[in-house]
């Protein structure tokens, strides 16, 4: 019978009206060696006591008050005081299954895999709940995987989410500071460091999709600044183990860009922005029209800029 440890960090911010839901999921785990990580990363609203009251219920929980530092330093201190051979990372706005722990511990033991990827449920505010799995059992060489996310295909994405680590990988891991789209990168390193990674079909991760996706991020210049930054240090690990993949993650980066130009246009960011753009632009220089072939957007802007500047305008009217 399995006795490995499972380390569980949850980084807990203003979520007095998800909270509950999100730990009781946890205590109730069917697999009972767990530890219980939870963050309160300076939360304003009755979060911190909402911790402080499943912890004196639960000597498996352990809480850990701090000033609001983001996402990234929560699940390091988390990280820093864990202790078990495996991880696991919930968002204290979602909620897992009861059986999530002992099904993939088995599984990692069984597969002597690294990583586990299970499905996920995700619920929009619209009502609709889209499941994310795949749909047979397998393992995925990491190679592939890599391939994946940076052509952004499949159902394994960035986040860190919705997977089941062995604690051997984050000995020299750890979230930038201070970052949002920190998984991007992160979990880029993750699968290149992993000697195994399997996919199961079952799906035990439930997650609340809110307002500020991605998409919708590509058009406000914080967002527009994070993804670059967090596409950058994954181009830094395609550079130099997965060149192949290089003129993809450049065309994802340059498509960021030119949003990003127009989105910071006549804003004091926007000269800064530009001179990163232009370094950008003049390095990659050989590479521009091979990587146009990724993006419609690219193409027009590599041809006739006044174009992609229209294009632009058209994307950001259609999503609103």
């Amino acid at each position: 019978m399995n006795n490995n440890l499972i380390s569980i960090i949850v980084p807990v911010y203003n979520v007095d009206l998800y909270l509950r839901d999100c730990l009781d999921s946890i205590v109730n785990q069917t697999y009972r060696n767990i530890e219980i990580i939870i963050v309160d990363d300076g939360s304003s609203d009755s979060s911190g006591a909402i911790c402080d009251e499943y912890a004196s219920k639960d000597n498996r929980i352990k809480v850990i008050h701090q000033a609001n530092s983001g996402v990234s330093e929560a699940r390091n201190v988390g990280l820093d005081v864990a202790i078990g051979d495996y991880i696991l990372f919930v968002d204290s706005d979602d909620w897992i299954d009861k059986e999530v722990c002992e099904t993939v511990l088995d599984l990692a033991i069984e597969q002597n895999a690294d990583v586990i990827c299970f499905g996920r449920r995700e619920y929009h505010l619209s009502g609709n709940v889209e499941v994310l799995a795949v749909s047979k059992p397998c393992e995925i060489e990491k190679t592939e995987l890599i391939k994946q996310l940076v052509f952004e295909y499949g159902v394994i994405r960035t986040g860190m989410i919705n997977k089941f680590y062995s604690s051997k990988l984050f000995r020299n891991i750890r979230f930038p500071k201070g970052r949002t789209y920190e998984d991007v990168s992160v979990f880029s390193h993750v699968v290149h460091l992993s000697n195994k990674i399997y996919v199961t079909n079952v799906v035990f991760y439930n997650y609340i999709v809110h307002e500020g996706s991605i998409m919708s991020n590509r058009f406000q210049k914080d967002g527009i600044l994070e993804i670059i930054r967090a596409s950058q240090d994954r181009l830094e690990l395609l550079k130099l183990y997965y060149p192949q993949f290089v003129n993809r993650q450049i065309a994802f980066m340059l498509r960021e860009m030119i949003i990003g130009k127009e989105v910071m246009r006549g804003s004091s960011e926007y000269p800064t922005f530009m001179k990163m753009m232009n370094n950008f632009v003049n390095e990659k220089k050989s590479r521009l029209k091979s990587v146009s072939e990724y993006s419609r957007l690219i193409w027009l802007w590599y041809y006739c800029p006044p174009l992609a500047s229209l294009y632009v305008k058209l994307l950001n009217r259609t999503r609103k």
